[in-house]
């Protein structure tokens, strides 16, 4: 009798696991949350136009976040992927912003060295994430409820009255000018030099034309921007001494510029607002004039502690553009006058 023998059941063959490389995969991680983001921000109400610490804080935070953990794979990533991820990510939503005109190029470099920081602060969270939480779908619960905190965030941020922050900003510079001939430059001073100024050429307000029309207490005086007119009333009035302007209305801070040309974003108009102006002249012992340039200014976004660095410089050179145009007007005034007397 045959014996028939038994055969062994042949265990399963496991399919073979597709690995991507590691730097394709974080590209595509980058890829697909910066799309996400981008959606987000034009689909989330107020978020283009709440300029506060959930738009410069806790998104970069969140994207930084997410980038690290829909990068993992099961066992886990380095810190340099997270962070590269995170990189590549922040990118691809600086590309996407501006191809959707959400804002210009100028408004997003100078949000870099405040976006980076928590960018690279959320990153470090996933990536501690990444090593505990092992399975995708957790890290897809995770990512989620980083997302939807924004939108919470930002209606808690809207409904707090962020109270307006006010600066204060003077300039000093000695002419060799008598406050007499100075103060003729100081009331007004008509169809100032084209600029060439580093922030005035990349399209920040600067004045072009300055005009007293009623050289008294309460007059009319306006000063023309490259944005528009800024016009003020005179509310201290000591000749060759003193003037000071109450400005009623600030035109746009910025002509910005996207990929296809100008842009109006919303920030351009009532979150940088010029208040008040004052020149005050001292006449030094050798009859030359000190002109102390101040501009009282108030700033809505936050966080302040950040953008006052930019709106004082941006101060600061308006002042210094005026003054120059000033001195040398009045020095070559007293030039003159000194050549014509034989002085």
């Amino acid at each position: 009798m045959l014996m028939q023998e038994e055969q062994e059941p042949s265990s399963k063959v496991a399919k073979p696991r597709i690995r991507m490389n590691p730097t394709l995969s974080g590209f595509i991680a980058a890829a697909c949350n910066a799309v996400a983001t981008i959606a987000f921000v034009m689909l989330v109400p107020g978020l283009d136009r709440e300029y506060g610490m959930v738009l410069f804080g806790v998104v970069p935070l969140v994207v930084g976040f997410s980038s690290a953990l829909l990068l993992g794979p099961k066992e886990g990533a380095s810190w340099k992927k997270c962070l590269l991820a995170s990189m590549w990510s922040l990118l691809f939503v600086g590309v996407g912003i501006l191809i959707f005109a959400l804002e210009g190029i100028i408004c997003l470099v100078m949000a870099l060295p405040i976006v980076v920081p928590m960018l690279v602060m959320g990153a470090y969270g996933g990536w501690r994430v990444l090593g505990v939480v092992k399975r995708r779908h957790d890290r897809g619960i995770s990512v989620a409820l980083a997302v939807l905190a924004i939108p919470l965030l930002l209606n808690r941020e809207a409904s707090i009255d962020r109270p307006v922050v006010r600066h204060v900003e003077t300039t000093s510079m000695v002419i060799h000018a008598a406050p007499e001939v100075v103060w003729k430059y100081v009331c007004s001073i008509r169809k100032l030099p084209k600029a060439n100024e580093l922030l005035f050429r990349a399209g920040f307000a600067h004045p072009t034309d300055i005009e007293l029309m009623e050289p008294k207490l309460g007059g009319k005086r306006v000063c023309r921007l490259s944005t528009g007119d800024m016009p003020e009333q005179v509310d201290a009035w000591q000749p060759s001494q003193r003037l000071g302007f109450r400005v009623l209305d600030t035109p746009p801070s910025m002509e910005e510029t996207g990929l296809y040309g100008p842009i109006q974003t919303a920030h351009l108009t009532g979150y940088f607002l010029c208040e008040r102006g004052e020149f005050n002249l001292e006449r030094l012992p050798n009859g030359d004039t000190r002109l102390s340039g101040t501009s009282w200014y108030a700033n809505r976004i936050a966080p302040d502690f950040y953008w006052h660095l930019w709106t004082d410089s941006i101060v600061e050179a308006v002042h210094v553009r005026v003054m120059n145009e000033i001195r040398n007007r009045a020095e070559k005034d007293t030039t003159e006058s000194h050549i014509a007397t034989g002085l």
